[in-house]
C-alpha cells in the first residue's frame, strides 16, 4: 500500500464510535480500501490539535456488537 496500490489490497476493517471511554456503536466494512487521505496543515505556533481525514470505499458493511 505504500506505493498507492490500495485497491488491490482491500481488507475487512472495524470502526468503533465512542463518547468518552464507552463504545457506543461499531461497524465492520468488508473489502475496504482508502480512496483519500489528508492531513491538515500543521501550525507550530499554536497548541491546536492536528486533524487527519481518511475516506474509505467498501463493498459492504454491517453493524456489529461491541
Amino acid at each position: 500500500m505504500q506505493e498507492g496500490n490500495w485497491f488491490k489490497q482491500r481488507r475487512t476493517i472495524s470502526v468503533t464510535f465512542n463518547q468518552g471511554t464507552t463504545p457506543q456503536v461499531a461497524f465492520q466494512f468488508t473489502e475496504a480500501w482508502p480512496t483519500k487521505y489528508r492531513i491538515a496543515e500543521m501550525k507550530t505556533d499554536t497548541s491546536d490539535i492536528e486533524i487527519e481525514e481518511i475516506e474509505i470505499a467498501y463493498e459492504g458493511f454491517e453493524r456489529i456488537s461491541i
